[in-house]
């Protein structure tokens, strides 16, 4: 007769994370290249937390339309050659275009690269285009701590069937190669080699929000139905015998989509009865509240959100008013998108100075105070503050009419008169 083990069923779901050990970034010895996280797959494994958490992907979208905001512009003096360049910085795109992209991976990786290309004669930046960053990988430092050159690779998990690029990083004193790499990356301390994005604190939560949507997925497949456990005494039974009456109770009752059984033979002891257990999660949907209540939570403080509606999360009996709104989104505008804008527009004025061009600027669409009307505002704001609060694009000086030409004196209104009875 076969000795039987022990059947364990557990009525709570377990949500697996895995251990988000932060990856290491560092040098081994038969390579070129320094490996992006231990398995040099750290940039792909960010990609499926944006592609797959809700949550996530929703912050960082905000994020990332919160620094565009409506592009860019030039600074001071309007200049034709730097709106020129502005408005198409190599033959297929604006540099609208591109910084769109350029942000969107700077908040996802933490880094992003501008592929800058010079003229023939090396002296002047022809044409800038965006470069994917999880497509690029460091080479090693020099002796005085410098990246001389990046490697580029359109797959990296395959990296012995695809071609692998090397490309110089910018140096304006070395424009032998006609195209170069200027990296934007946000400062990680003790990490000598690419960085970690600003949510890393948050990686695990992140997971545990995508574990939770595809837990809640399969019960919905399986038509969330209970779990029937039914225990036949095995007794005398042959393989044969088990297998016909497992066939025939399947038949018979797992007809209904999502019914979920489970059968098993057991010794039987003093008892040789059938059993038949429903199997159910009694505080399953308290339990499930509050643990998306807590990742939430964790998500929003590791990426620096005080209000959940600046990034399009509205949270069930929680009402902000506009005041708290705009308190929020001052907060978070200069504790963190500013920033981050200054980030990259440091390295993207790298290539409008050297080409002698002005400086530009994200156009930042701030929400407008609810106190001021539009009069109000009229009067106390010029022309060119009234466009660049609205987002609307400058133009030259020359056909703007001049702010006090344009303003009309007009004659005080006579006070009321009071007629006394």
């Amino acid at each position: 007769m076969e000795k039987s083990s022990k059947l364990f069923f557990s009525t709570i779901p377990v949500i697996y994370s895995p251990d988000w050990d932060l990856p290491k970034f560092q040098e081994r010895s038969g390579l070129e290249f320094v490996n992006y996280g231990t398995k040099n797959s750290f940039p792909q494994e960010l990609l499926d937390l944006y592609n797959q958490s809700s949550i996530h992907h929703s912050i960082l979208e905000s994020k990332s339309n919160m620094i565009y905001g409506e592009g860019l512009e030039q600074i001071g003096t309007f200049s034709q050659n730097t709106q020129k360049f502005l408005d198409k910085c190599n033959p297929y795109e604006s540099w609208n275009d591109i910084v769109n992209k350029i942000i969107k991976d700077f908040i996802i990786f933490g880094l992003s690269y501008i592929h800058v290309r010079w003229d023939r004669g090396r002296k002047t930046i022809a044409e800038t285009y965006h470069i994917d960053a999880s497509r690029i990988r460091w080479g090693k430092m020099d002796e005085n701590k410098n990246i001389n050159e990046y490697f580029y690779c359109k797959d990296w998990s395959r990296r012995f069937q695809n071609k692998i690029d090397i490309i110089p990083s910018f140096n304006p004193d070395e424009r032998g190669e006609p195209d170069q790499i200027i990296p934007i990356l946000s400062y990680t301390p003790d990490i000598d080699y690419y960085t970690y994005p600003t949510y890393i604190g948050g990686l695990k939560a992140i997971t545990i929000d995508i574990e939770i949507d595809s837990y809640h997925l399969n019960n919905l497949k399986q038509g969330m139905f209970p779990m029937t456990y039914i225990g036949f005494p095995y007794g005398q039974l042959t393989d044969e015998e088990r297998k016909h009456i497992k066939e025939n109770i399947l038949d018979e009752f797992e007809g209904t989509r999502g019914a979920r059984n489970i059968i098993a033979f057991y010794d039987p002891g003093v008892d040789n009865k059938p059993q038949v257990q429903t199997l159910e999660m009694s505080n399953a949907d308290k339990m499930f509240k509050e643990l998306n209540v807590s990742t939430l939570q964790k998500i929003l403080i590791s990426h620096q959100i005080t209000n959940e509606n600046l990034v399009g999360i509205s949270t069930p009996g929680k009402l902000s008013n506009n005041s708290e709104i705009l308190q929020s989104y001052e907060l978070f505008f200069n504790q963190f998108i500013k920033p981050q804008s200054n980030i990259i527009l440091k390295s993207i004025n790298k290539i409008f100075l050297w080409n002698g061009m002005n400086e530009i600027e994200f156009i930042h669409n701030k929400p407008l105070n609810v106190s001021f009307t539009e009069a109000t505002l009229k009067e106390i704001l010029t022309k060119k503050e009234m466009r660049k609060m609205l987002g609307v694009p400058l133009v030259p000086e020359e056909d703007m009419m001049d702010d006090e030409e344009d303003k009309t004196p007009t004659e005080p209104d006579e006070p009321e008169k009071i007629i006394e009875e």
